[in-house]
């Protein structure tokens, strides 16, 4: 189960009846994001009870994350949030490494338009550059070739926060990652 929600779609409301799991609210706040974004997610998070209820679930019982690892994404290039419900029960063989962030985006749906990957995850280029904000996937240091690569983008160079999607390896931890538009 995924979602898109566009920035434009998030209304500046007062706090609805949800309360966020303290979990869940430290999560996002020790992320780092913007603290722009991170405002408009908790917004959207405060109107928006079903999401709101879903990730206090996740956050406030971690056994469900041996399921379920939530993918928070703000998207530069189409400026919305996507929340992936990833399904750890059945990992998406590809493209990419095998339960990568890239190949959980391609199996909820998301094409080219929202994460690009001009080499199809096989670790040719750095079209799918991501910044992961917070959390920690399985792999949590790139290897060799991967920082190869990603210092070869020009459009979007890399930050400390850089990984390839199509290498990062969803684990056991919730991410919160975004995905850069160019800077051209």
């Amino acid at each position: 189960m995924s979602y898109v929600i566009p920035i434009t779609a998030i209304q500046d409301t007062t706090k609805n009846d949800i309360e966020l799991e303290p979990e869940l609210s430290l999560f996002v706040k020790s992320s780092d994001w913007p603290e722009v974004i991170q405002n408009l997610f908790f917004s959207f998070l405060y109107s928006n009870v079903e999401h709101a209820s879903k990730l206090n679930i996740l956050f406030s019982n971690t056994d469900y994350l041996n399921q379920c690892v939530p993918l928070i994404a703000y998207s530069e290039i189409i400026e919305s949030f996507i929340i992936i419900y990833s399904d750890k029960t059945q990992e998406p063989p590809e493209p990419g490494e095998p339960g990568s962030v890239l190949s959980y985006f391609r199996s909820y749906g998301y094409d080219e338009n929202v994460l690009c990957s001009d080499c199809y995850g096989q670790l040719s280029c750095s079209s799918c550059s991501i910044e992961i904000h917070n959390g920690v996937p399985e792999n949590s240091s790139p290897r060799e070739e991967e920082y190869d690569m990603l210092d070869i983008d020009n459009e979007r160079p890399g930050t400390p926060y850089s990984r390839l999607s199509c290498q990062t390896i969803v684990g056991k931890s919730p991410l919160i990652l975004t995905i850069r538009k160019p800077n051209s």
